[in-house]
């Protein structure tokens, strides 16, 4: 008898995370965001720039090594 609780209550609690997680997934589509059309973004670093590629603004930076024969590294952090 109690295997059979415990299973029901296993059942409700997926469910219940199911319920959780799939709206938690569809709430942040249906909060507005303001229009970023007109939005004027202040560089937070002297080497900031920012290029817009298919409508989307990407922000990076860029150094200029000081000696010429140092070879470039390009780094890519995505977050």
């Amino acid at each position: 008898m109690g295997v059979i609780i415990m299973k029901k209550i296993l059942k409700v609690m997926l469910a219940i995370f199911a319920f959780i997680f799939i709206v938690g997934s569809i709430i942040p589509y249906l909060i507005p965001v303001k229009n970023m059309n007109n939005f004027s973004y202040k560089l937070p670093f002297s080497e900031s720039e920012l290029v817009e590629v298919e409508g989307v603004t990407i922000h990076y930076r860029k150094w200029i090594p000081e000696s010429e024969n140092i070879l470039g590294k390009i780094l890519f952090i995505h977050g």
